[in-house]
């Protein structure tokens, strides 16, 4: 990954129009931090924590991924500062009071979100933060995609919704700053439009706007970056 594109989540503002620079915009500066990258995937969070000087606890169920990451981490010059952890789904294989903070991605992808966010409470230290990047579904969002999407509903219990949110960070202590994004950019991501390409750019800055001057469409976006805090 370029150097550049690595610095751009360096001092991200906080009215990016990107969700994953406002993740970590919440984070503040990370140097010398230790961070769980839970559901870490093919590695790309994971190379950007590091590259900012974390020290990285990647964690994922896949050993694919792993790999993915593990490569991924050697081709960056940042493997001393990543450690690999294979899950089970059930458990969060770090220590107790490791973590300053924990990224998530994915949490959907453990059996139950809510005990997987008091698993994440455990290894955070004390004022520790977890940021949440997730998809999440209010009543008028699941109304309409299951309207466009008839022949495939979605399953309320596999996806996050509000309630499941505010429980997720009850679990871990306390919510904290939060923001919506994306109305057109996942309808454009569904007609297979490149999350690169300079459509794509353009709407993520009119979602950004429309939802700042009108808080109602905020029913209709579908990624929300949010943060919980263990108390001191």
């Amino acid at each position: 990954m370029p150097h550049s594109e690595i610095e751009r989540y360096s001092r991200p503002p906080a009215d990016t129009v990107f969700p994953l620079e406002y993740a970590f915009h919440l984070f503040g500066n990370i140097q010398g931090k230790t961070i769980v990258d839970l559901g870490c995937g093919e590695g790309l969070n994971t190379i950007i924590l590091a590259g900012l000087g974390a020290n990285v606890f990647s964690i994922d169920c896949s050993e694919k991924n792993l790999a993915a990451t593990c490569r991924r981490a050697s081709a960056n010059g940042v493997s001393g500062n990543v450690t690999l952890l294979k899950s089970d789904r059930t458990t969060i294989p770090a220590g107790d009071n490791q973590a300053d903070h924990v990224l998530c991605s994915s949490i959907c992808q453990y059996n139950d979100p809510v005990a997987t966010a008091r698993q994440i409470r455990r290894l955070l230290r004390p004022g520790g933060t977890v940021v949440f990047n997730e998809t999440v579904y209010t009543p008028l969002l699941l109304a309409l995609s299951n309207t466009l999407r008839s022949q495939d509903s979605i399953d309320p219990r596999r996806f996050l919704t509000p309630p499941l949110v505010n429980a997720i960070s009850k679990a871990v202590g306390a919510a904290g700053r939060r923001r919506e994004f994306w109305i057109t950019v996942r309808l454009l991501g569904r007609l297979g439009v490149s999350s690169l390409s300079a459509t794509a750019t353009f709407s993520h800055r009119v979602d950004a706007r429309l939802l700042r001057r009108f808080a109602a469409l905020r029913q209709l976006a579908s990624q929300v970056v949010w943060e919980a805090r263990k108390e001191k």
